[in-house]
């Protein structure tokens, strides 16, 4: 008996807590696909037709290559110096090691 309601709780949280997430994620992807008129008629809606020029006008005005380039010079300069000091890190425990 005790294992059903502790199976009924965990369902109903799960399944709760599943909601709360996805929901947003689908308005996100359903409202990026629609155009202004669509969003402004409804914004729960299923978009008529697919169209990706939100994409367009967002890269556009966010200058989306610069801060492109930018993350992935940060990333692999990180990547690197990373490997160096604990490549050098590991040779100093490993040679210290009794």
């Amino acid at each position: 008996m005790k294992s059903q309601r502790i199976d009924w709780i965990s369902t109903t949280t799960l399944t709760i807590g599943s909601v709360v997430i996805l929901f947003p994620i689908y308005l996100t992807v359903v409202n990026a696909l629609k155009t202004p008129q669509e969003i402004a008629q409804s914004v729960l809606s299923l978009p008529s037709s697919l169209t990706l020029e939100n994409f367009r006008k967002a890269i556009e005005l966010t200058n989306f290559s610069r801060s492109f380039a930018n993350s992935l010079f940060i990333t692999v300069f990180a990547v690197l110096f990373t490997l160096l000091t604990n490549s050098l890190v590991s040779f100093a425990i490993t040679r210290n090691m009794h």
